[in-house]
């Protein structure tokens, strides 16, 4: 392993993993997210207006981000598994000082601006924009990809854990505005009840289209996302070692 890839041991491979967590509810060592939804700040380099945020509706978040920049440049960015587990750190959901969460899916947005070349490779790494992340930025503000992949993935828990290896689906800005529609039937209860606080916006709902939200994390609607592992989506961000 070089230098560089060592700056991405952000974790302790010793670290005490929470239970299995996900959108409906956090296990019981995870504290709750209470009080106020934070908002997220406009973005003086877009002239974008401020956008909402909603804990634990992350594909929601995103959309909104999305529907306001409207930049060629941005891809959503579905970070999950086959088995509906990976491990983030540094999340709000999560404990200090390490904010392990095991999700069954998370959504956050890139940007990756790709300069004219046959190799299509990016002009200059990208950045990233998590709602949920605690890394020290101020909320709302990109993180280099940098930044984001050393203190988002806890890569010394993923060779003992290879369940909580996350894959990554890719999506265009402009598409996943296009393919996203979700009535929140996911975060019901058996009594039909919601179990998280709804967004204070309606339901991103498109009859023709059904719930499409897990076809996107998985990667399952044909034409929309490229599916990469972590060690690729490294490489696409233009985050990992260089010679």
């Amino acid at each position: 392993m070089t230098a560089r890839d060592a700056t991405l041991l952000a974790c302790s491979p010793d670290l005490t993993l929470p239970e299995r967590a996900n959108h409906r509810g956090h296990s019981i060592t995870s504290p709750e997210v209470g009080g106020d939804a934070p908002r997220i700040p406009a973005y003086s380099d877009t002239g974008g207006s401020v956008a909402g945020y909603a804990p634990f509706y992350c594909e929601e978040n995103i959309y909104q981000l999305v529907s306001d920049r409207r930049s060629d440049d941005d891809w959503v960015v579905m970070i999950s598994n086959p088995q509906r587990t990976i491990a983030l750190a540094h999340q709000r959901a999560g404990r200090p000082p390490d904010g392990i969460v095991i999700w069954d899916y998370h959504v956050v947005l890139v940007n990756r601006p790709v300069s004219p070349g046959a190799d299509g490779r990016s002009g200059r790494p990208g950045a990233v924009l998590d709602p949920d992340t605690t890394l020290d930025a101020p909320a709302g503000s990109w993180l280099s990809a940098v930044d984001y992949i050393a203190g988002t993935f806890p890569f010394p828990v993923y060779p003992s854990h290879p369940d909580l290896l996350p894959e990554l689906s890719l999506i265009p800005g402009g598409m996943y505005l296009d393919r996203f529609s979700s009535d929140r039937s996911h975060m019901r209860g058996q009594d039909g009840e919601f179990l998280r606080p709804t967004p204070p916006w309606p339901s991103i709902w498109r009859p023709e289209l059904g719930n499409t939200l897990f076809a996107l994390v998985d990667g399952s609607d044909p034409g929309v996302s490229m599916r990469l592992g972590l060690v690729e989506f490294v490489a696409w961000l233009g985050a990992g070692p260089t010679e």
